[in-house]
């Protein structure tokens, strides 16, 4: 963290979508942890165009948005589980094939796929969110 407003902001941002009891923070950022040599994973991700041409049936396709969002516009075949619920619903979650976790930007997917390989779930994180996939005139499902 920069300063002290770059940490409220994170601390408002995380609790906005369920994370109300953040524990702390990496001082000094991943910079200063990757020059320590500690270790580290990394986030696979799927761009809207992969996506598309996979088998649907391979794929498991998890949104993270609220019931709102998703009822407003999804990609076909996708579950709703709310990013800040899904810890406590990790039962609902299919691991039979790999997991797409979608939101509108790709910003609570990340935090979600985070959740899930903790879990030690193979998931992706789909680049750009539902805007890349409309970006790309790909059909959204509405209710």
């Amino acid at each position: 963290m920069e300063d002290e407003a770059d940490l409220e902001y994170m601390g408002l941002s995380l609790s906005r979508i369920g994370f109300d009891c953040t524990m702390g923070y990496l001082k000094g950022g991943m910079s200063l942890w990757l020059n320590e040599g500690l270790p580290y994973g990394s986030l696979p991700l799927m761009s809207p165009a992969k996506l598309k041409k996979l088998d649907s049936e391979r794929l498991a396709l998890l949104d993270v948005r609220t019931t709102d969002e998703w009822k407003r516009g999804r990609i076909a075949n996708s579950k709703n589980v709310y990013v800040g619920h899904l810890a406590e619903r990790l039962v609902e979650v299919s691991t039979e094939q790999p997991i797409v976790t979608v939101c509108n930007t790709g910003m609570r997917a990340g935090i979600a796929a985070s959740v899930l390989l903790r879990s030690g779930i193979s998931v992706f994180n789909l680049l750009g969110g539902t805007q890349a996939w409309e970006a790309y005139k790909y059909p959204i499902k509405n209710e």
